[in-house]
C-alpha cells in the first residue's frame, strides 16, 4: 500500500510502521501505531480503585463486538 508523503509526514509514519485496520460503515480505516500514539496512550491502562481489570473490560468489549457482528 502506498501512503502519500504528506500524510506520512503529518502522522509520523515511517517504513515498518504498524497499523490497526478497522472496518467502518464508510470503508476501511487505517490507524498507524507510532511513537506519538503510544506516548499519548500512557496512563490510559491505569485502573482506578474499584474498577474492573482491563482484561475483563476487553473480554466484555469483544463479546459486544461479536454480538453486533451477528446482528449484521
Amino acid at each position: 500500500m502506498v501512503i502519500p508523503q504528506w500524510l506520512r509526514k503529518q502522522y509520523q509514519i515511517e517504513a515498518g510502521t504498524r497499523a490497526i485496520v478497522i472496518a467502518t460503515v464508510d470503508g476501511i480505516l487505517l490507524k498507524p501505531v507510532t511513537a506519538v500514539v503510544i506516548e499519548r496512550g500512557f496512563g490510559l491502562l491505569k485502573r482506578k480503585p474499584g474498577e474492573a481489570p482491563l482484561v475483563e473490560e476487553w473480554v466484555a468489549h469483544k463479546r459486544a463486538t461479536k454480538k453486533q457482528e451477528k446482528v449484521r
